[in-house]
């Protein structure tokens, strides 16, 4: 709850998220320069798929939350 109060909602209510199942990756923002424009989250978006991984909705430049850095696992 600590990481709650710290970080507001850039932190999830504990046994909420994704990443507490293994099933939620964030990419360090310093490894992604330029965001979703940057070289680096072109190729993470173009070559994770093929793992199953993909960038959610909700994370996405038009989502309600865009996050460049945060991948899921799909299956």
């Amino acid at each position: 709850m600590r990481a709650r109060i710290l970080y507001g909602n850039m932190a999830a209510i504990p046994g909420t998220s994704n990443h507490g199942w293994g099933a939620a990756i964030d990419i360090s923002g310093a490894r992604l320069p330029g965001g979703y424009s940057g070289e680096q989250y072109l190729w993470l978006r173009d070559h994770l798929t093929a793992y199953n991984w993909v960038l959610p909705t909700w994370a996405r430049p038009e989502g309600s939350k865009p996050e460049a850095w945060h991948f899921e696992f799909t299956g």
